[in-house]
């Protein structure tokens, strides 16, 4: 069997959970936050919530998360991925 060695660009669940979390320095509220990111993510075929739309999120990270963001000096949505890898 062959592995699968393809990339995907995009951010998972987890992708976004860990933001939340490092952002926030807790988990404490990340059900609704997952919950309000989910509409705005796509279904892969196997399920999974794949976030293409990087604005989108960024923009509900700043409508939920704004002081954080604020003292984190969070300017655009690549900082925000920076602080998970």
């Amino acid at each position: 069997m062959k592995k699968d060695t393809h990339i995907n660009p995009y951010l998972g669940t987890s992708d976004v959970e860990n933001m939340y979390e490092t952002l926030k320095g807790t988990r404490k509220g990340i059900t609704s936050f997952i919950q309000k990111a989910k509409e705005i993510a796509t279904r892969s075929k196997g399920g999974a919530y794949i976030f293409k739309d990087e604005e989108a999120l960024f923009e509900l990270f700043k409508a939920e998360l704004p002081e954080e963001i604020k003292r984190k000096r969070i300017r655009y949505f690549g900082e925000l991925v920076q602080m998970i890898s």
